[in-house]
């Protein structure tokens, strides 16, 4: 993982510009065009100095090119981030997904001693609830109509592992 370059936003476009992306995120909208790119890579940017979020590419071993993003959006008052992730048609049902969060998981706990991180996904997105599943992350709820697609409101299912949790999996591995 490293962080995104303005050199990526070739990359950032083809993994967002995807029916199947925009269909299980709340952020990104089709076409994705190079202005949406440059407008994320602004957010990205303020999200790091303002010390909100860290996001950042993935890449295959040996390679240059993000095939996916991972990224924790920060709450500090409470100690907890919520985890986000995106993935290239090309690279998905692979395990790289939940390789590139399993590394943003550990960062998050270790290096920045976060005490919760939690990710949502549409009750829709099967695939994203096995990742999350995968990290160990415990289901809490569904949050009824708290996500929108276009103008329809839709539930997310909710998911969080704890600090010590995420720790003592790791010692028994």
């Amino acid at each position: 993982m490293r962080p995104w370059r303005e050199s990526d936003i070739d990359a950032l476009i083809a993994i967002n510009d995807d029916p199947e992306v925009e269909a299980n995120t709340s952020s990104v909208t089709l076409p994705y065009t190079r202005e949406k790119a440059i407008e994320a890579f602004e957010k990205f940017a303020r999200m790091t100095s303002d010390g909100t979020g860290v996001l950042r590419a993935w890449c295959l071993a040996g390679e240059d090119v993000p095939r996916g993003g991972v990224g924790l959006m920060m709450n500090p008052k409470d100690n907890h981030a919520e985890l986000g992730y995106s993935t290239a048609r090309t690279h998905r049902r692979g395990g790289y997904t939940t390789e590139a969060c399993a590394a943003m998981l550990g960062w998050g706990f270790e290096d920045m001693r976060l005490h919760r991180v939690f990710a949502r996904h549409f009750t829709y997105n099967p695939a994203s609830e096995r990742v999350m599943d995968k990290l160990g992350m415990r289901f809490e709820g569904v949050q009824r109509e708290h996500g929108k697609k276009g103008d329809a409101y839709v539930d997310l299912c909710c998911h969080a592992i704890l600090g010590r949790e995420w720790r003592e999996a790791r010692t028994r591995t």
